[in-house]
């Protein structure tokens, strides 16, 4: 058996890997202490402070609002995401071992609601 780890993120959508890809390195690097320090916040409001006692786990990421993107460019999005996760310790590691799976899926919302 293994536990989910369910993500929703409205604002702040990660960026397409195109996108990312493009950046200078010292971006690139930025980009990500950026996705720490976002997961870290939300991680505080979460009053997690354990990690999941059942490996593997499955990781579960909705992005909501903004432009949709392709099927390869949605999966690559989360990749500062799931990096964050582990530099914050909410997940051991990002190897088939910890992690059983990742979905992440997307979906328009009101204007209102994504901001």
């Amino acid at each position: 058996m293994d536990t989910a780890i369910r993500l929703w993120i409205g604002q702040n959508r990660p960026k397409s890997p195109n996108v990312v890809l493009r950046m200078h390195w010292a971006a690139q690097r930025r980009y990500g202490k950026m996705w720490d320090q976002l997961v870290l916040v939300a991680k505080s409001e979460a009053k997690f402070y354990g990690k999941p006692r059942v490996w593997p786990v499955r990781l579960q990421i909705e992005l909501v609002g903004g432009k949709s993107y392709d099927p390869d460019n949605l999966v690559g999005a989360v990749k500062p995401v799931i990096d964050a996760l582990v530099t914050n310790g909410i997940i051991k590691d990002d190897t088939p071992e910890c992690v059983a799976g990742v979905e992440v899926t997307q979906k328009k919302a009101p204007r209102a609601e994504h901001g």
